[in-house]
């Protein structure tokens, strides 16, 4: 039971660390030349073919980030921590909705992400 409840806070942590991620990257924040980066490969690819490039919107959305950091930290707890396998497949399906519910959240509070 202590191991599901620390990977379900794990996921917690991977939904606000993408939350953190899609907002630092906005312009006028710390990390904005990513945004600056990332609209002009966007932009590139609109011009050629009509559509938005794949990596500029996954990285700019935080529905499409927080399963991925939520894996990585999974991955990292069941190769150190060794958990039983039941105990492990339920975490692992606590953390996505733990952290698909932190990033619901902040998505409702904050209007648009």
């Amino acid at each position: 039971m202590k191991d599901i409840l620390f990977m379900v806070l794990l996921g917690m942590i991977g939904g606000s660390i993408s939350c953190f991620w899609t907002r630092i990257i906005r312009p006028g924040m710390i990390f904005s030349f990513v945004c600056k980066w990332l609209t002009k490969r966007d932009n590139s690819k609109i011009i050629a073919t009509g559509t938005g490039s794949v990596l500029s919107k996954f990285l700019c959305c935080v529905f499409c980030l927080s399963p991925w950091i939520i894996f990585l930290l999974e991955f990292w707890y069941v190769i150190t921590y060794h958990p039983s396998f039941w105990c492990a497949v339920i975490g692992v399906l606590g953390a996505l909705g733990a952290g698909n519910l932190v990033a619901e959240i902040v998505y409702a509070l904050r209007g648009r992400i």
